[in-house]
């Protein structure tokens, strides 16, 4: 019995040299919720619609101006390929003609002249479906030039009564007298 005696006194005085349990720190409490009204929205008077500007009158838009190929003049390598060109066509030298023509139009593509003689001298290789086809191109450039235009479908007309094609080169013929 001593001996729990003994082990009782010995747990009471460890018991009693034992820290405290840490304290939790407590948060202040939280003040109760406010019933907020929302804000009310501010109106503000709608600006006046414009009022529309006056009518004008209808004025036809201005004709339209030919395209700047027409206009400007080409470069002079352009120049001094066509005058080659036109030499070698002359000598009977159709190929290299054709050549020149091409580089030219390499330089200067939308130059409805450089086509228009491409066309005259396929027409005379014996190539009238190349011709018709680059006569059309030159025709798409060519604007308002009328001498052009003409031009252009004269070498049409010729090119399908070379094919065989008789009544559309009468049409050609036709377009031809517009200009």
């Amino acid at each position: 019995m001593k001996k729990l005696i003994l082990a009782f006194l010995v747990l009471l005085q460890s018991a009693c040299t034992l820290a405290p349990p840490p304290q939790v720190a407590r948060r202040p409490a939280l003040p109760a919720p406010t019933k907020r009204t929302p804000p009310v929205a501010k109106s503000y008077p709608l600006p006046e619609p414009p009022s529309p500007p006056p009518a004008r009158p209808y004025s036809p838009p201005p004709p339209p101006s030919p395209p700047p190929a027409a206009v400007a003049s080409p470069p002079p390598a352009v120049i001094a390929l066509t005058r080659q060109a036109e030499l070698d066509r002359r000598q009977g030298n159709l190929d290299q003609a054709a050549a020149r023509l091409e580089r030219a139009l390499r330089i200067q593509p939308q130059n409805a002249e450089l086509w228009h003689s491409l066309a005259q001298i396929r027409l005379e290789q014996h190539q009238p479906r190349l011709a018709e086809e680059l006569a059309k191109k030159s025709i798409s450039l060519a604007g308002g030039a009328r001498e052009i235009l003409r031009r252009n479908w004269q070498l049409i007309a010729e090119a399908r009564r070379i094919s065989g094609d008789l009544p559309g080169a009468r049409l050609a013929e036709q377009e031809a007298g517009r200009y």
